[in-house]
């Protein structure tokens, strides 16, 4: 199952420069990089709503200023992970392509999971549990930078 592509990039919140400094050429003087800009941008299937109704689609958006402004512009790649109502660890991804999904896709639609469809099992085997669930992601930037995001949403 594929959601619809989220058409233009959103206004991203400014995030702490979490990594060094750039020298200017002509001064010698080093200036922090601007910040990377990178949100969770999708938790159901065309909605980035805090309530989830049986399918969930885990997406971040995320770019570096300095590398352009178009997704994944200077970023390396995003881990994710899903934690359960239990606190204990649902799904884990690397995603190393803009349009950065948990379950992969993002190019340009994420891939979904859709609980009835598949038993109430999570892909990696645990059973589902409706509830509040914590998506955490860490993004990489190519020149080694990581900005954290993390949100809860109930899925049910």
């Amino acid at each position: 199952m594929e959601c619809a592509d989220l058409h233009q990039f959103p206004d991203l919140p400014d995030l702490n420069d979490q990594g060094g400094g750039n020298q200017n050429p002509d001064t010698g003087v080093g200036t922090a990089p601007q910040p990377l800009e990178a949100a969770i941008v999708e938790t159901g299937p065309g909605d980035n709503g805090d309530f989830v109704s049986g399918v969930l689609a885990f997406r971040v958006a995320a770019y570096d200023p300095s590398a352009g402004s178009s997704d994944g512009a200077g970023i390396d790649f995003v881990l994710m992970w899903v934690y359960g109502p239990d606190g204990q660890l649902v799904r884990e991804h690397r995603e190393g392509t803009a349009g950065y999904c948990v379950f992969q896709g993002g190019e340009p639609d994420c891939n979904l999971w859709d609980f009835a469809a598949n038993g109430y099992i999570w892909p990696d085997g645990a059973n589902f549990t409706p509830g509040p669930h914590r998506l955490v992601a860490e993004v990489h930037a190519d020149d080694g930078r990581v900005v954290p995001l993390e949100r809860v949403v109930q899925i049910q």
